[in-house]
């Protein structure tokens, strides 16, 4: 089974403001395939980084940023959002032997 372990994290337009995170979600999928054809219907025209990590070498995942905003207290607010999105293969761990 693979999973997307999705962060999501974002910021004002200030340059000196720093993201923040505010949502982690996983999704589970059949394949590979399945999950970026996930990505693609979920984040259309988005654009994408690719994700690396220290001492991994290959490509893990996405980064997708995109500007996005919310109404509320009668104002539009504007922001700056990112998407850390990782690959993983989720397999099910054992934590008692059966004994026959």
């Amino acid at each position: 089974m693979i999973e997307l372990s999705i962060i999501k994290c974002s910021k004002s337009y200030n340059k000196n403001d720093k993201y923040s995170i505010y949502d982690t979600e996983i999704k589970s999928f059949d394949t590979i395939d399945e999950a970026k054809k996930w990505i693609k219907d979920n984040y259309p025209n988005k654009r994408k980084s690719p994700m690396h990590r220290d001492n991994i070498e290959g490509q893990l995942g996405y980064v997708i940023g995109f500007r996005n905003s919310e109404y509320h207290d009668g104002k539009t607010h504007n922001f700056l959002e990112q998407h850390w999105i990782e690959f993983r293969n989720n397999t099910p761990l054992i934590i008692k032997e059966n004994k026959s």
